[in-house]
């Protein structure tokens, strides 16, 4: 499918992206991993915390925007079929951007025969600019939540996975171009190099554009900010258009990003 497409969003950022003329398209960070640096424990609900912290999650996605990202992605991961805290998610990250940054939804994985249709439908409510289906452990479950957010959605949409998948990447990938999937990327994981490592698997059946959200690590234990920033660099120099981090990153490490990808 030509990104020439009706898939428009994002269309102008995309097309350059793919073409070459942009370098990078910066996403944030972890929420998750954040919300446990400032005392929450692993078992929360962080999608909750939407209703019950909404401040604070509007606090996390501005610092990020400070941090100078282009897309914030919502506080939906693992939301499920709760219309409240999808719709909040999207609600929240829109007030925290007030149209300085793309909101993205977040669509977590949930089993291999999961419907995601009931989600997509809330989020949808709310207009999110695109959908950021990651951290996908399965080829069928990222199509199935690729295939949702296409019946009921032409927005911009990213999927990602784990960087331990291999077995069937080539077929899938292809599968996922047809049913429209604008970006295909990692995330997760334990250590950017593994992304690196997905990301060239990827490159060597795919055209792309491609993401890469990696790890800072298995937190608390987490790279620092430089480091993590120059493993990044070497991502973006594989080719990847779309950058930014999960478990471990923080606005520092996304800061340090920018600045290397400027250098």
């Amino acid at each position: 499918m030509s990104l020439k497409s009706k898939y428009n969003t994002l269309s102008p950022r995309r097309e350059r992206v793919a073409e070459g003329r942009v370098r990078a398209v910066l996403m944030d960070g972890a929420m998750g991993t954040v919300l446990m640096s400032r005392g929450f424990s692993v078992q929360t609900r962080f999608e909750e915390m939407n209703e019950s912290c909404p401040d604070l999650i509007r606090e996390i996605h501005r610092s990020y925007i400070k941090a100078g990202v282009a897309v914030i992605v919502a506080n939906t991961f693992r939301a499920g079929d709760s219309e409240k805290f999808n719709r909040l998610g999207v609600q929240i990250a829109k007030e925290a951007t007030a149209g300085k940054a793309k909101v993205f939804a977040s669509i977590g994985p949930r089993g291999e025969k999961s419907d995601f249709l009931q989600q997509v439908r809330a989020l949808e409510q709310e207009k999110p600019d695109g959908y950021l289906v990651e951290t996908m452990m399965a080829w069928d479950e990222a199509e199935a939540a690729a295939q949702a957010v296409r019946k009921v959605s032409d927005r911009t949409l990213i999927v990602s996975f784990v960087p331990t998948l291999k077995e069937g990447l080539k077929e899938s990938l292809q599968r996922l171009r047809q049913i429209g999937v604008d970006v295909i990327g990692t995330n997760c994981g334990r250590h950017p190099q593994e992304s690196l490592a997905m990301i060239r698997r990827i490159a060597s059946s795919d055209p792309g554009p491609w993401l890469a959200r990696p790890p800072a690590g298995i937190y608390p234990e987490v790279l620092p900010p430089e480091e993590f920033a120059d493993w990044i660099k070497k991502i973006a120099n594989a080719g990847t258009a779309w950058l930014g981090g999960c478990c471990g990153t923080n606005p520092t490490h996304i800061k340090k990003v920018l600045q290397k990808l400027l250098l």
